[in-house]
């Protein structure tokens, strides 16, 4: 199993499905059952729901599940919470996942940082010692490292009822600010729009945001009031380790892919996406059960700019091994891709000091894909999680960069340069590309979620699989970047957390 390596330092867990739901959903004569019992028979009669889908509700209601949770989130339900859940008459205290799938606590203790004893996934050691201390960091608890020995393709028998069912199970992980309305707001757009249409069309998949732990105190009062009621109507929040902060999302996108490994679903892939993307889920399963891509690079370059991509000539399908796709970073004119390097100057968004990562120790030239979604195939998750876990426990082992890097998809790069290959699809749109018909999702930014519900509209209509629709309310000339930055860069936004 992997985990274990952090401690509440007063117990906590217990079985996910039956703690989540008798502690953390609504009570089943709520009225919002109600409303989502008509809304189901109206959904179900728009989508035509597959015939898995439907057996996994059979199988859930058959179970005697009832409640809004069933309804709104069908993976999050099973029969052991259902006596709990009706006869619950006292008031509930929120309850959510931590860390691994199953570890069930208190949502007041997951998000409370300091009553956690954690091995940090990302950490790095003062320059110029690269060797850390034996005694500065606990020793993981046996076995946490280890893989499950899963295989992608396995056979799907005997796995849970509520998991995902069939050879593809695919796991989206939605990298979400923990404790503000407006993050909460881009969640609940996610939820109406096309979270909603992958439920009801996609039996395959399962989707979970990933929160961090509230960096202050004044967070941390302000999360529990924020989040309870979220978490009790939808039971599709995960607590990671961690503080909220931008320059922690390398620490927070290795928690979501440990999270997924941990999950019984035995997921195949993992989508890491954000919550300001509005995605296709049908397009994004066909990537894999098509295998299709458009290039290929290495992501490893000698930094001489040239272009050494190869045309997709060969597709494994279904796409079970050695999937690292998604966007190129860094695309430069003439299609031009010549690997990362840091940004010196201070105006920027993405500025990082010589101090903080100096060029001698720094992954130059890495390629990288872009970090607001990209998807990895179950074998290349393993390789990152435990390579982490390898350099939490052996600081020894780790790169002179580790630690300091503080761009997640630049790390997964370079974690990636020995093993994979940067696989570049164009249907994965940056904010100043124009949404044509192959899109298979599309980086919003600024626009989440005022667009999510035009852009749901356009795809149950139909329009958007003819034709491109409009998915930015900016005035720049799609597919021009500097045009884009110009104007992006003149939003309030920008003037103070730095220009793109």
């Amino acid at each position: 199993m992997y985990g274990g390596f952090g401690r509440l330092r007063h117990h906590g867990g217990g079985d996910l499905q039956a703690a989540a739901l008798a502690e953390g959903v609504l009570p089943a004569e709520h009225p919002v059952q109600h409303q989502h019992q008509h809304r189901k028979q109206q959904e179900d009669q728009r989508y035509s729901l597959p015939a898995a889908l439907r057996a996994r509700r059979k199988a859930l209601e058959r179970a005697g599940v009832a409640g809004a949770a069933a309804e709104l989130w069908p993976d999050a339900a099973s029969g052991a919470a259902s006596a709990l859940l009706l006869t619950a008459a006292r008031p509930q205290v929120p309850r959510v996942e931590y860390r691994e799938a199953g570890n069930v606590v208190a949502l007041a203790d997951a998000l409370n940082i300091s009553r956690w004893d954690e091995l940090p996934l990302y950490r790095s050691h003062a320059l110029p010692c690269y060797v850390a201390d034996p005694a500065a960091a606990p020793v993981p608890a046996p076995g946490s490292a280890s893989s499950t020995g899963s295989q992608a393709g396995q056979a799907a028998s005997g796995l849970p009822v509520q998991c995902p069912q069939g050879e593809v199970r695919l796991f989206i992980g939605i990298a979400s600010r923990c404790c503000t309305e407006e993050t909460q707001a881009k969640r609940d757009a996610i939820r109406r729009t096309w979270l909603q249409y992958a439920r009801y069309h996609l039996p395959g998949v399962a989707v979970r945001f990933i929160l961090a732990q509230p960096a202050t105190e004044a967070e941390l009062r302000a999360a529990v009031g924020i989040l309870a009621g979220e978490i009790q109507r939808h039971a599709d929040i995960i607590i990671v380790p961690g503080a909220d902060i931008y320059r922690n999302l390398p620490s927070k996108t290795l928690q979501l892919l440990h999270y997924a490994l941990s999950s019984e679903c035995k997921f195949t892939h993992v989508l890491k996406t954000d919550d300001d993307v509005y995605l296709r889920p049908q397009m994004l399963w066909d990537i894999i059960q098509t295998g299709h891509y458009n290039f290929s690079v290495e992501v490893q370059h000698d930094g001489s700019s040239a272009f050494d991509g190869k045309p997709a000539t060969f597709y494994q399908a279904p796409w079970m091994n050695s999937m690292y796709v998604g966007q190129i970073g860094s695309v430069k004119p003439g299609g031009v891709y010549p690997g990362w390097r840091p940004y010196r100057d201070p105006r920027f968004k993405w500025y990082l000091s010589e101090q903080d990562l100096p060029d001698e120790i720094a992954p130059l030239g890495v390629r990288w894909l872009s970090g607001w979604g990209y998807m990895l195939s179950r074998d290349l998750v393993e390789f990152l999680v435990n390579t982490a876990f390898m350099y939490a426990a052996i600081p020894e082992k780790q790169p002179k960069w580790w630690g300091r890097m503080p761009w997640e998809d630049i790390m997964v790069g370079a974690m990636l340069g020995s093993v994979a290959r940067v696989h570049h699809h164009d249907g994965f749109k940056a904010a100043w590309e124009e949404c044509d018909r192959l899109t298979v999702l599309k980086h919003l930014d600024n626009d989440a979620p005022s667009l999510h519900d035009g852009l749901y509209a356009q795809e149950l209509s139909g329009l958007w699989s003819k034709k491109s629709v409009v998915c930015s309310s900016g005035p720049f000339e799609h597919g021009n970047r500097s045009d884009w930055r110009t104007w992006r860069n003149s939003l309030p936004d920008n003037m103070i957390g730095g220009f793109m």
